[in-house]
């Protein structure tokens, strides 16, 4: 969670007003996703909206999770994106625009 929060910060430093729209195309649980939201505060993440994409299918039904827990999803998901996918291959957001788009981790 750390390293996550770090990262988040980073990706704030290039973008510091708070993001409308967050993308990681790799997002395996959620764990950047929950920093971003964390990042620019639960007010402001409420209004923003979370895409992501990952390989598991299980792992993304958990990110979802994560971020309802978090408070940084609407009652309807309907701010969440979430996709099970290789997003190398096929673009589950194809056309979509975001403000901050966080890294893998290395």
């Amino acid at each position: 969670m750390q390293l996550a929060g770090l990262m988040a910060q980073a990706a704030a430093m290039s973008h510091p007003a708070p993001a409308r729209s967050v993308l990681d195309p790799a997002c395996g649980v959620g764990t950047l996703l929950v920093a971003a939201g964390r990042q620019w505060g639960a007010d402001h993440a409420a209004g923003s909206r979370f895409l992501g994409q990952g390989s598991d299918a299980v792992l993304v039904e958990l990110a979802k999770a994560r971020l309802t827990v978090g408070g940084f999803a609407d009652r309807d998901l309907s701010n969440v994106s979430l996709a099970a996918g290789d997003a190398l291959r096929v673009d589950a957001h194809p056309g979509a625009q975001a403000d901050v788009v966080l890294p893998t981790r290395p």
